[in-house]
């Protein structure tokens, strides 16, 4: 039965009330989960257990005589295993030492999470650490698991640090010396090395370190911003090998006795990315030089061997001469590496009997076992005493300690797991309350998707089995719409649909398939993938790819053009001015690449101004700004599909099918690898985590958003099918997170765990929470009227009128120039009056008093201008004539550049201003066309 409007208002009232409720129970479900990920045992705290020296033996008589040892740790971030062992590879100098056996070279293993924190942690304390690391690897905080660095404290060892700021995250004051470089700026892939490579000198000449720790990420940067297959790779392996060159030929490392690790922290894929578990991204190379040590003639393996990289830790404690970090799974190299190289009897005794005794303290049950099988003490464990198949043998029994040890650490709780649930439970229960979902569905659309997460396949090509449902329901509709209405009309928009759906499956379909298969099999590509790869921070304007990016910039131009209506000229003259800006400094930063980045942020900033001016189409600018160029032609057809979908008036169905595949088609999955961090720190010059944040998401879905803008566009036809998808949307994502942890449950023993099934957890946790905020912005602005509009207006202009207050206190109080004064107190005089009258005029929905507001607002906009300009002429423009620098708030301003920053700011103020006085405007419209009728319309219903 159809609702009056009254009836329809309360409905949205109570909607709106227990969405919020289910939203609140979504944020606390993933609260539980995010904690249960990130949760550590206990055990692992620094200074936890009171036995944590009880197994260490004091150094022996020859390892004092021995003399001072020293450690290089350097880590190059991004580094895989093939950036060494290629034939091709440009570090001959590491290649050349491996194959004299001057160095040694191992194949680490790299368990998930496969970004910097986790690995770091890694190596640092032995252990494995949990998957909520992931979450928390962009905002590091103190490391409370013990390590070798605490550990080397105690004795007193010296320790300096350069490279990536986060280690001085986990260790806060604990460097005798260090300098941080920012980690996430991934724009910057050369004076992020250059500011660790110039303390090598003064360090490698100095005497007053122990361990010297060199954090190197370039690599990992030039593979976000240019690709994994960007020529400048082998620039910066080349540059990374005449580093390690450098150090290990260095006279104070050749005469000390030295060691220096080189080891990545994790791989990168061919895209450039990290996160997933497959070999590119998990198996990276540890390389060991010591100096002043006789070396021992032995074959070199085909192979190098493979090790944990908890190993390492171990190995550099052993060396050290200090305690193995508490609950540490590493098992140390010194048994492999003295066959390179002539160690001390005593110290490798020592090593092996201080191992026997750490595991022991672990799982002692098994080696005690293994004791009583041999008869042998862990005191008697020396060479002389022990054949070598006897030590074969019992390493082999510690590795197995060390599986069991690893599998045990990579189990998580269940319950946390079922609070999860239960409260996902509520969330989707509460709003039955007072709305049916339209539960229209089929089989095909409901259960097909969530049946596959029970299955690690086909958790991976979840993508195939939504453009296959995607697929059957627009060939549905189409044969229904030809059979049955004969409208040639909604005909051609549906297959219009169908031909876009098309274009977006097969964009990015050969860069995602996990079987091998040989290529004239293959259907061809679209394009290549090496092109696919670019972005438009290689843009050259040389190659083929670089014109591709230029004509996809001018199809942006067009597009824009075209979506925008002729009443929103100014906003699409602003938008068009931006892109073009955009595209010219792109140019400009590739032919001075680490120039000033200011310009290109302001000319940002002015495009982006009009915002408030077209809001429909500023997001989309947005997200092209953000989006790499070979993407715009598919968001294009993206925008389009929507676009003809809401004329064609497809069901709630197929464009719940759509959606999600709009997010598969820019290249998502259900593995991290492929999120795109290149595209978060556009137009950025520093580490702005939350701005970033928020560019990240809008990358990641582009898709979705411009799919949805595209709906919006057509709203008279799609009607109240958008308020369906919103709610459809809500309730499939609360299912689908809901199962996803049923499937980690009940597969937490699988192989493919934390590879596979931890990862789908994370993403239906952030589409669910995604999704509530869809959910809660369509009811809102279901409920915000333009009465209310107007109230929030005049709440922010008392905000306004308070700061103004404030500064005009300031002013008096420090005596400031008379000028400032007076233009604070005119500001102030002419808000006052705005308010009462803004106040009073929505309050008793009176337009005499709004259209007076408006003729304030105007002189008051007027009078900010002619000062502002004042302003610009008297104490700027003399400077930017002469491109002389200015002093402001302290600081050093190119002029011209402060003009444009400056500019842009005051253009993006007067925008908001602007906005502000339309809605009143339109208000005030609603106000004289309705005397008769008081109630104002909602932002929805304005014709």
């Amino acid at each position: 039965m159809k609702r009056t409007k009254d009836e329809h208002e309360e409905h949205v009232r109570q909607l709106f009330r227990h969405i919020t409720l289910s939203s609140i129970l979504l944020v606390l479900s993933v609260s539980v989960l995010v904690l249960s990920f990130s949760v550590l045992d206990t055990s692992l705290a620094i200074n936890s257990s009171p036995t944590q020296s009880s197994f260490q033996e004091c150094p022996t008589s020859s390892e004092k005589a021995s003399g001072r040892r020293r450690i290089v740790f350097m880590v190059i971030d991004a580094w895989r295993l093939s950036f060494l062992t290629s034939e091709t590879s440009p570090m001959k100098f590491v290649r050349s030492a491996i194959a004299k056996r001057d160095a040694v070279l191992f194949e680490a293993y790299a368990r998930m999470p496969t970004v910097t924190l986790p690995r770091i942690t890694a190596y640092l304390s032995g252990t494995l650490p949990s998957f909520g690391t992931v979450l928390t690897n962009f905002a590091s905080s103190e490391l409370k698991v013990d390590n070798w660095i605490e550990a080397s404290r105690e004795k007193d060892l010296k320790i300096h640090f350069f490279g990536d700021d986060t280690w001085l995250k986990l260790f806060p004051g604990k460097f005798r010396k260090s300098d941080g470089v920012t980690s996430f700026f991934v724009n910057d892939y050369t004076e992020v090395d250059n500011n660790v490579t110039r303390h090598l000198d003064g360090e490698l000449s100095s005497d007053t370190w122990d361990i010297l720790i060199l954090h190197y990420l370039g690599l990992d940067h030039v593979g976000h911003s240019l690709g994994g297959t960007s020529p400048m790779i082998n620039v910066k392996l080349a540059e990374m090998d005449a580093v390690v060159e450098k150090i290990v030929q260095s006279e104070s490392i050749q005469s000390t006795e030295t060691m220096v690790v080189v080891c990545g922290d994790h791989g990168m894929t061919e895209a450039g990315s990290h996160g997933g578990a497959s070999s590119s991204e998990s198996v990276v190379p540890v390389v060991f030089f010591v100096s002043r040590v006789g070396k021992r003639e032995h074959q070199t393996a085909l192979r190098p061997p493979r090790i944990e990289q908890m190993d390492v830790s171990a190995t550099i404690s052993s060396y050290l001469s200090v305690r193995q970090p508490l609950s540490s799974y590493g098992i140390s190299l010194i048994p492999q590496l003295k066959r390179n190289w002539q160690f001390d009897e005593e110290f490798i005794d020592r090593d092996f009997q201080n191992t026997l005794r750490h595991f022991s303290l672990i799982n002692g049950a098994q080696l005690l076992e293994l004791q009583q099988q041999m008869k042998f003490s862990i005191e008697d464990c020396s060479e002389q005493n022990l054949s070598q198949s006897n030590r074969t043998r019992i390493l082999e029994s510690l590795h197995a300690v060390q599986s069991e040890e690893i599998e045990k650490a990579s189990t998580t709780s269940i319950n946390p797991m079922i609070i999860c649930l239960a409260l996902l439970a509520l969330a989707f229960y509460i709003p039955f309350r007072v709305q049916r979902w339209h539960f229209q569905t089929s089989f095909l659309q409901f259960f097909l998707p969530i049946s596959s997460y029970f299955s690690s396949s086909l958790i991976e090509e979840e993508h195939e089995i939504w453009y296959f449902i995607a697929s059957t329901a627009l060939l549905v509709n189409t044969l229904a719409i030809y059979l049955r209405s004969k409208d040639k009309g909604r005909l051609l928009d549906t297959v219009t649909v169908a031909v876009c759906h098309r274009l977006g499956v097969a964009w990015r379909q050969n860069e995602r398939r996990r079987w091998s298969m040989s290529s004239d099999l293959l259907p061809p590509q679209i394009f290549d993938e090496p092109f696919l790869l670019k972005n438009m921070s290689s843009y050259d304007g040389k190659s083929f790819s670089s014109q591709f990016s230029s004509a996809s910039l001018l199809a942006g131009l067009i597009w824009i053009f075209l979506i925008s209506k002729k009443k929103r000229g100014f906003a699409t003259a602003l938008q068009v001015i931006g892109i073009f800006g955009s595209a010219i400094f792109h140019y400009v930063r590739n032919e001075n690449p680490f120039g000033d980045q200011t310009l290109e942020t302001a000319i940002r900033l002015f495009s982006l101004a009009s915002a408030y001016l077209s809001p429909t189409s500023s997001i989309l600018t947005y997200i092209l700004f953000i989006s790499p160029p070979h993407q715009l032609f598919l968001l294009a057809a993206v925008h389009e599909m929507g676009r003809r979908a809401a004329k064609a008036k497809l069901g709630v169905d197929p464009l719940m099918a759509l959606l999600v595949s709009a997010f598969y088609y820019t290249g998502n999955s259900n593995s991290l690898s492929t999120i795109d961090l290149a595209a978060s720190y556009t137009g950025v010059t520093s580490y702005q985590p939350i701005f970033i944040a928020f560019q990240l998401l809008l990358n990641m879905y582009a898709g979705p958003i411009v799919f949805i803008l595209g709906l919006c566009s057509e709203k008279r036809n799609v009607g109240i099918e958008l308020e369906a998808l919103a709610a459809w949307t809500f309730a499939y994502r609360i299912v689908a997170f809901s199962v996803s942890i049923l499937s980690f449950i009940i597969f937490r023993q699988h192989l493919f765990l934390w590879t596979v099934f931890a990862p789908k957890v994370v993403y239906d946790m952030i589409h669910s929470l995604l999704a509530a905020v869809l959910q809660e912005t369509s009811l809102l602005l279901e409920k915000l009227t333009y009465k209310k509009a107007c109230l929030i207006i005049a709440t922010l202009e008392i905000v306004y009128w308070v700061y103004y207050a404030i500064l005009l206190i300031f002013a008096v109080i420090h005596h400031q120039q008379a000028w400032s004064i007076v233009f604070t107190s005119v500001n102030l005089f002419m808000l006052t009056i705005q308010i009462a009258i803004l106040w009073f005029g929505v309050i008793k929905e009176d337009p005499k008093f709004l259209q007076t507001h408006l003729i304030f607002l105007c002189l008051t906009i007027l009078w900010d201008f002619l000062l502002f300009i004042g302003f610009f002429v008297v104490t700027v423009f003399p400077y930017v004539y002469s491109n002389q620098y200015l002093q402001y708030n302290g600081k050093e301003w190119n002029a011209r550049t402060f003009a444009i920053v400056m500019g842009s700011l005051l253009l993006l103020w007067f925008v908001c201003r602007y906005f502000m006085m339309l809605t009143i405007f339109r208000f005030w419209k609603i106000l004289r066309a309705n005397q008769g009728y008081r109630r104002p319309r909602s932002f929805t219903q304005e014709k």
